[in-house]
């Protein structure tokens, strides 16, 4: 025999089932305003993705054009020419350098060997002065 308050036969009352239900539907609801405010969120980091990924192709493109500024000013002739130029000055700077050093080693052995020289010269007049008088 069925008790009458379980007609549904799974041992649940439909009386059971609609307060299921409306606990099931009393979940938290968005309101209105909530769901604007989530659209417009979420409007908005796609806004934002959208804008940083434009800023990152723009970013791309020019560090691409630059590269190639980069290629094109190491393919140009003037530029390898004051390279070259620029090799050359080194050089030559070096060389003068070198040739200075030579120069002032030598000045100083002549200025060496003029002080020997004048040194000698005053020894043999003082020997000259002894032999005349003698």
């Amino acid at each position: 025999m069925r008790h009458p308050e379980t007609e549904n036969g799974d041992g649940t009352t439909p009386n059971m089932l609609t307060s299921q239900s409306n606990n099931m539907s009393s979940t938290p609801t968005l309101s209105k305003n909530d769901s604007r405010d989530r659209f417009t969120l979420k409007f908005e980091q796609s806004n934002l993705v959208m804008s940083l990924k434009k800023q990152i192709a723009d970013q791309r493109k020019k560090n691409e054009e630059q590269e190639q500024e980069i290629e094109d000013l190491k393919k140009s002739t003037k530029v390898c020419v004051f390279n070259e130029l620029d090799v050359q000055l080194e050089a030559y700077t070096d060389e003068c350098s070198r040739l200075r050093s030579l120069m002032e080693q030598e000045l100083a052995k002549q200025s060496d060997q003029e002080t020997q020289i004048k040194q000698l010269k005053k020894l043999l007049e003082e020997k000259d002065k002894e032999r005349e008088e003698r």
